[in-house]
Order: structure tokens, then C-alpha cells, then sequence
């Protein structure tokens, strides 16, 4: 995504790193390192739209602060066992669980 940058791909990326920063900087460091190094070489080249480069200034502090405020879950601290999970599902065709009937509002004047 980063080798040709446009603007939709570095602006997916900025929120990639922003989402999974701190979970890649314990896994995989170099990594998260080589994509922080190609996005100072994308806003050094300046080709890309001002609003995404304000987006890449955003997100380069945190590397330098290790994502010590942006903290993830990790899997050995998920307290919910599987078999206590409940997954609600509704179908985007189901025309008998309309919204307003879980919200409690009526179409009825």
C-alpha cells in the first residue's frame, strides 16, 4: 500500500497504525519501524494531499512514545471464556427486526 502511496492509502494506513500500533510494536517491532520510516519518506516527498500529511504528523509522535497511550487487550487478559460469548446476529434483509423496534420508537404519530 505504501510502495505507490495515494491519499485512500495512506490514510488506511495511518488508521491501521493508530488501531493495532501498540499490539504490532510487541509483536513485530521492525516491522512497525519500516512502516513509521516509509511514512516520513512519503511525507518528505510531499506528493500526497495536505489532509493526509497532517494525519501521517499525527501518528508520528507515537512512535516515538512507544503507543504508551494507545494500550490493546491481550488475548490472556480476554476475561470472557468463549462459551460465555453471545453473538447477536440480524440480517441486513430481515424486514421483521426493524431498528425502531429495538429503540423503542414508533412510526405511529
Amino acid at each position: 500500500m505504501l510502495d505507490k502511496p495515494t491519499d485512500d492509502s495512506a490514510d488506511v494506513v495511518v488508521v491501521f497504525v493508530k488501531e493495532c500500533g501498540s499490539m504490532l510494536q510487541d509483536l513485530c517491532p521492525l516491522a512497525l519501524h519500516g512502516i513509521f520510516e516509509r511514512l516520513g519518506g512519503i511525507l518528505y516527498e510531499g506528493e500526497i494531499d495536505k489532509r493526509v500529511q497532517f494525519l501521517i504528523e499525527d501518528v508520528l509522535p507515537l512512535s516515538k512514545q512507544k503507543f504508551q497511550l494507545v494500550v490493546y487487550v491481550p488475548p490472556e487478559l480476554d476475561v470472557v471464556e468463549v462459551e460465555d460469548q453471545l453473538t447477536h446476529e440480524i440480517s441486513l434483509g430481515d424486514r421483521q427486526s426493524l431498528p425502531e423496534e429495538f429503540l423503542g420508537i414508533s412510526n405511529t404519530p
